[in-house]
């Protein structure tokens, strides 16, 4: 069932097609295609420049890791010669015998 909407000059038209028409928009039905096929390659062509740009850019300011306090006393302490005392289950998690 269409709902009708009468113009001025006595034609009918579904509503949506009336909306359209009126708003100025392409009726026609081919025009959702093209539009599902510009979203479409819009969605990759965008994608593919994301990547690209991460890919080969360098990236602003400087390039920093981020080592945390414990890590940094350790590495101080080796540096120095220290001896640095692990605990037995950390040795296990980082040597891959507590999975093995």
């Amino acid at each position: 069932m269409q709902l009708a909407l009468r113009a001025g000059n006595n034609t009918n038209f579904s509503l949506g097609e009336a909306i359209l028409r009126s708003r100025s928009l392409f009726p026609e039905s081919y025009w959702y295609w093209i539009g599902i096929a510009a979203l479409f390659g819009y969605t990759v062509l965008f994608n593919l420049l994301f990547t690209f740009f991460l890919a080969y850019l360098n990236p602003l300011g400087k390039q920093q890791a981020v080592v945390s306090k414990e890590e940094l006393q350790e590495r101080d302490n080796r540096r120095k010669g220290e001896n640095v005392v692990i605990e037995l289950r950390e040795y296990l998690q980082h040597s891959g015998s507590l999975n093995g």
